[in-house]
C-alpha cells in the first residue's frame, strides 16, 4: 500500500474509532440508567450477547487525613518512608559541580518510543 493511501486509511479508521467510542459511551450511560429504572440486572439478547449491570463498591482513603491521625496517636510505625531520587536536586548538584555528570550519565537510559499523532485541521496550533 502506498504511503498517501495509508495516511487516508489511517485517518478514516481513527476518525471512525473515535466517533464509535463517543457513541458507545453515550449508549452505555443510557443503557445503565434504563436497566436501573427497569430493575434489570442482566439481559441476553437474541444473538446471545449478555448485558450485565454490575454495581461495585470501591473504597478509597483520604491518606492525608489518616497520616495526620496516625501522627497524632504516635503510630509512626504505620507510616512508611520511601527513598526516592529528587531529580531537581540531582540536576542542581550536577550544575554546582557536586555530583559528576558522568556518574549521572551512567544511570540514564534512553528508550525510543514511536507514537503517531493525528490532529484535525481546525485543532492545529499555529507556529
Amino acid at each position: 500500500m502506498e504511503l498517501r493511501e495509508l495516511y487516508k486509511k489511517y485517518r478514516a479508521a481513527k476518525t471512525a474509532a473515535d466517533q464509535a467510542a463517543k457513541e458507545e459511551e453515550k449508549y452505555k450511560k443510557l443503557l445503565k440508567d434504563a436497566m436501573k429504572e427497569a430493575g434489570e440486572k442482566s439481559y441476553t439478547d437474541e444473538d446471545g450477547y449478555l448485558f450485565e449491570r454490575v454495581v461495585q463498591n470501591r473504597k478509597s482513603m483520604d491518606e492525608k487525613m489518616v497520616l495526620e491521625s496516625l501522627k497524632e496517636r504516635g503510630l509512626t510505625s504505620c507510616i512508611k518512608t520511601v527513598e526516592a531520587v529528587n531529580e531537581e536536586a540531582v540536576l542542581a548538584a550536577v550544575e554546582a559541580g557536586e555530583y559528576p555528570a558522568e556518574e549521572l550519565q551512567k544511570a540514564l537510559t534512553v528508550k525510543e518510543v514511536v507514537m503517531l499523532k493525528l490532529t484535525a485541521p481546525g485543532k492545529q496550533k499555529k507556529k
